[in-house]
């Protein structure tokens, strides 16, 4: 094997010998992009612990090589790398709107700007060094639970958008829409409940995978940016009103209202 290329993570064959078992199958094949071998090693027993496969690269550059028949759920990827940054490589997956590998950022910067910069370049999660292993198998679990999409269906009218669930495709009008995984998991929470209002507690504890206590700006910022690159300020018949100390409500405009 080329230096470089991915492989099973440093120390765990023997448990990744027993989760290839007939007896044990690993649910989740996570990707881990981390330049520290021990640090790729710490998050890789952790996960193998937990019955998870690890696939380790020890570069950004190492990933965009990967064997095209390479499988991963969910990547792990660490912020700050030499050469290619993680962001640059996030940066990079979410330029192809084909690509849509949930990613976790794994960074020792806990600043909030930070955080949103992250997001804003198409992160799904975050996570901070160093992670408690409840923290890191909580947070993988929930971004591949809510990137696997399913077979619920949305009710009534949602024109001019349209909705594949299992696929993540969002259509406007008939045209596919590029989104982030974000974008598109806040689309469909909306969209599941319109006219209802959705608090800032349900949003944190279901599509950011936080304590409803966290604080944040990060669900203000995101809400900001639906409405401006959606159309959800009225400009595609649907409004995206913020409720005075409870949070959103989606809200469908009759024509007279959208027109104006």
């Amino acid at each position: 094997m080329a230096a470089g290329e991915g492989h099973p993570c440093p120390s765990a064959a023997s448990t990744l010998q027993q989760a290839e078992s007939p007896l044990v199958q690993p649910d989740i094949v996570v990707g881990i992009v981390e330049d520290d071998p021990i640090q790729a090693e710490l998050l890789s027993l952790t996960l193998h612990a937990a019955g998870m496969r690890a696939e380790c690269f020890d570069s950004a550059q190492a990933f965009l090589r990967r064997s095209g028949d390479s499988h991963i759920d969910v990547l792990l990827l660490d912020w700050k790398m030499p050469h290619l940054s993680g962001i640059d490589l996030l940066r990079k997956l979410r330029s192809n709107r084909r690509d849509s590998l949930p990613v976790i950022l794994v960074t020792g910067m806990g600043d909030e700007r930070d955080l949103v910069y992250g997001f804003s370049c198409g992160a799904d999660d975050y996570i901070v060094k160093p992670p408690s292993a409840p923290e890191l198998i909580a947070r993988v679990r929930a971004v591949y639970r809510r990137s696997s999409g399913g077979t619920a269906s949305m009710e009534g009218n949602t024109a001019p958008f349209s909705f594949d669930l299992r696929g993540r495709e969002l259509r406007m009008d008939g045209r596919l829409v590029t989104t982030t995984e974000r974008e598109f998991d806040l689309l469909a929470y909306f969209f599941k409940r319109p006219n209802r209002i959705v608090s800032r507690k349900m949003l944190l504890t279901d599509i950011w995978n936080l304590p409803e206590t966290s604080i944040t700006r990060s669900v203000d910022t995101f809400v900001s940016r639906l409405r401006t690159s959606f159309g959800l300020n009225g400009r595609s018949g649907w409004r995206l009103d913020g409720v005075y100390q409870h949070g959103y409500r989606l809200v469908r405009l009759d024509s007279e209202e959208a027109k104006g």
